[in-house]
């Protein structure tokens, strides 16, 4: 900051430009802040008011776990039979599971084995609407569905993260850390979704529904959108300052994807499908048990004798 200090001597003209000391700072941006969970009764419940009339949506999370509770989810939004929800796939492993049953009662589930990993962050966005499902992981496309509705289509009660909608009490819930949920009134495109990963949004970009970044220690539930669908915390869910990792340390998956064929080539449902290092089949040590490595998966095989 300064002023201009012009003046003329003789047939010479001069110009100074003097400094004087600013007294201008710059703010320092807020430390980020997540919800935490200790999976023992904490969870956040929304307002269902702000998503019940889309016909059209993308709902976006970071979330890391601790351990992988019986039953717990991501999120979990609507009337039991009738909801949508991001959880895993079986009670104990690292799957990521998508599930969403609409007012006709039909299910429809999408499910990435080895999709989460404990004490690891990971970054999921569902999208849902006319085109059908898209399912996302670290930006990365994983999964697909054909379910052509969205949160509309759903029950008008029980909008849950960290918990599933079927107990009113002392639910098991997710055991771990939540942050950045996005819920947007548009479908999102791959390359929207993956260039804002790791932007902090301000709550004012067109189409979105609903932000909670839990930011505001004085009322972490805040939706720092427009569109006030403020949340409440229940037991002893929590913000605490804590940054979400670089790009670095969140590459996008890698899909192994296969069919399970019998002898003559016949497809095989419902077949058990390990996916681990060669050594865990191959030890050639029948005396020492080898260790699956933290990215091996167990699953299975759909209706279509696929898996991945």
């Amino acid at each position: 900051m300064g002023f201009l200090l012009s003046f003329e001597l003789g047939f010479l003209s001069f110009a100074l430009l003097l400094s004087v000391p600013s007294t201008v700072h710059s703010q320092p941006a807020p430390p980020n802040r997540v919800l935490d969970l200790d999976g023992t009764g904490d969870w956040v419940e929304l307002p269902p008011a702000g998503f019940t009339n889309l016909h059209q949506a993308t709902i976006e999370v970071w979330v890391k776990w601790r351990a992988f509770n019986t039953l717990a989810r991501v999120f979990d939004f609507g009337v039991p039979q009738r909801e949508m929800y991001v959880g895993t796939t079986v009670p104990g492993t690292t799957g990521l599971k998508f599930m969403v049953v609409d007012a006709a009662g039909s299910r429809r589930r999408e499910e990435v084995y080895g999709g989460f990993r404990r004490s690891e962050w990971a970054h999921v966005a569902v999208v849902t609407g006319p085109g059908g499902v898209r399912l996302y992981l670290n930006g990365m496309l994983v999964a697909t569905n054909e379910f052509t509705s969205s949160l509309s289509s759903l029950g008008t009660e029980n909008y849950f993260l960290g918990r599933e909608n079927y107990r009113t009490n002392r639910t098991p819930a997710l055991n771990g850390q939540l942050d950045e949920v996005r819920v947007w009134s548009v479908r999102r495109t791959e390359e929207e979704i993956r260039t804002n990963l790791f932007r902090r949004l301000t709550g004012r970009e067109p189409g979105l529904a609903g932000l909670w970044n839990f930011d505001d220690p004085a009322q972490p539930g805040r939706d720092a959108s427009t569109n006030g669908s403020h949340g409440r915390l229940v037991g002893d869910a929590r913000s605490i300052p804590l940054d979400l990792p670089p790009p670095a340390q969140v590459p996008p998956p890698s899909l192994l994807e296969g069919r399970v064929t019998d002898s003559e080539g016949a497809p095989i449902t419902d077949a058990s499908v390990i996916v681990a290092q060669a050594d865990y089949f191959f030890s050639g040590d029948h005396n020492r048990n080898i260790a699956p490595a933290p990215w091996a998966t167990v699953g299975s095989t759909d209706h279509d004798a696929c898996h991945e």
